[in-house]
């Protein structure tokens, strides 16, 4: 199915990633198949970005089965994370540039 292929695309946010996969799982489950949340979760983590590589180990290595719901909510605390870090960085490099260095 399109849910086995599914990739994150470059410059994609969690936002509208999470809705493709919302709506690719409500057009199975119209079609009769459902996606139930122990198999959509692994399947989330391996479309994701190598910039969440950590954040991925992290959930494997918990060995804690999570919701689909809540992944969902992990994966925006986690882009918010990369949203400000970026930010820093940004500010960083224009003082540095700022003071001629």
């Amino acid at each position: 199915s399109q849910l086995h292929t599914l990739k994150f695309k470059q410059n994609e946010k969690i936002e509208a990633f999470l809705r493709r996969v919302a709506e690719l799982r409500a057009s199975l489950l119209a079609l009769g198949e459902e996606v139930k949340d122990e198999s959509l979760v692994p399947i989330v983590l391996r479309a994701l970005p190598s910039s969440y590589r950590i954040f991925v180990t992290t959930l494997n290595l918990s060995d804690t089965t999570i919701s689909f719901d809540k992944l969902v909510n992990l994966l925006q605390q986690e882009e918010a994370m990369h949203n400000k870090d970026d930010e820093e960085e940004q500010a960083l490099s224009s003082h540095q540039k700022w003071k001629g260095k």
